[in-house]
């Protein structure tokens, strides 16, 4: 008997459990030769009836496939007993017949193993952290015993519905829940009452901050920005008496720092908590951008925490900012015991030959 090296494949695919494309080679020029060609057809056409008897359909149509599979597999068998004796004359059409079957069990694998990816591409994650702002530091342990539980197999379309929660007192002050943000087009944005579940896993970060006592958080319908006779800005309340001191203050949407005498720090560096910050010209804090500042470049997450002794990766190209927080630009460095190489525009060079102090 001569078996097509296509029938062989398909055989091997079906038995895999990999869901990798399988070259099938659909030339019949190379065969093996065997002393009894009935009895190794009927092995091959019994492994093939039992792997797919193995197939478990995820649709009513895939299983009718894989019925009529089984019913055309035993009408196969049953003609080859009926010609074992003179299969010289029927090897071929056999042979094709059988390549059919292969073709058709691989096929149908293949089906069930593409409708449950794409079953699975249709559920995904909801994920949960809460973070003080602007500085984040430690929360306490009654704050993050409020944190909801991750969830897992959530259906594309499901609501979310958006926690808020009461404020949370501790030794020196007062935790106030402020609201959840998510990612969406490079920067986090707050959400209210719910949020629907996209094409992607969904990521909410609670923000917290921390209001000393005696520090009262002023209403924000009764106080105003103004500016004063030096130029400088302070936010205070309407009749004059009240000013923000000494303080973070989140306000459309921005976070401002003001000094003790309540003037709003602009165009400068703060580091809170061991962590440094930017505020830019107009007093908002640097957030999920770039920042240049004495000819270096530096970068400012979603938290606005500048990047240190890490990695950055910005619209699918990779940085990296050192323990200074400056871009690595136009030279080598290591980490991790590997050597890297970072071109004039930051960009770490990956996968080309680069031309450095004119030698390739």
């Amino acid at each position: 008997m001569k078996k097509s090296v296509k029938a062989m494949l398909l055989l091997a695919s079906i038995m895999s459990a990999s869901v990798a494309t399988v070259a099938v080679n659909t030339s019949h020029a190379v065969y093996a030769e065997y002393e009894n060609p009935t009895d190794d057809f009927l092995n091959d056409l019994y492994t093939l009836k039992i792997d797919v008897q193995d197939i478990k359909p995820e649709t009513e149509e895939q299983g009718k496939k894989k019925a009529n599979l089984l019913v055309d597999i035993e009408k196969l068998t049953n003609q080859v007993m009926l010609v074992r004796n003179n299969m010289k004359d029927y090897e071929d059409q056999i042979k094709k017949d059988f390549d059919g079957l292969a073709q058709r069990a691989f096929d149908l694998k293949m089906g069930i193993e593409k409708l449950k990816e794409e079953n699975n591409k249709s559920k995904f994650k909801v994920k949960y952290r809460f973070v003080a702002v602007p500085d984040e530091r430690e929360l306490p342990e009654e704050v993050k015993a409020k944190l909801p539980k991750d969830k897992s197999d959530v259906e594309k379309g499901t609501k979310i519905a958006i926690q808020k929660y009461d404020d949370v007192k501790v030794d020196g002050g007062t935790w106030k829940f402020i609201n959840w943000k998510i990612p969406k087009d490079n920067q986090m944005v707050a959400v209210e009452n719910e949020v629907t579940v996209e094409n992607e896993d969904l990521f909410l970060t609670g923000e917290w901050k921390f209001v000393k006592d005696g520090q009262e958080q002023p209403n924000p319908q009764a106080y105003r920005w103004v500016q004063n006779e030096n130029g400088k800005w302070s936010y205070q309340s309407a009749d004059g008496k009240d000013k923000v001191k000494d303080s973070w203050k989140f306000i459309n949407n921005e976070w401002y720092l003001f000094d003790k005498d309540g003037y709003m720090i602009a165009d400068n560096w703060v580091k809170e908590n061991g962590k440094w910050y930017y505020l830019e010209a107009s007093g908002s804090m640097s957030k999920n951008e770039w920042v240049y500042k004495d000819g270096n470049w530096y970068y400012a997450n979603a938290s606005g925490r500048i990047s240190q002794n890490e990695w950055v990766l910005v619209d699918g190209n990779w940085y990296y900012a050192n323990a200074s927080g400056r871009i690595a630009a136009n030279e080598w460095f290591m980490v991790g015991g590997k050597w890297y190489y970072a071109e004039d525009d930051g960009q770490i060079a990956q996968g080309k030959t680069l031309k450095i102090n004119n030698v390739n």
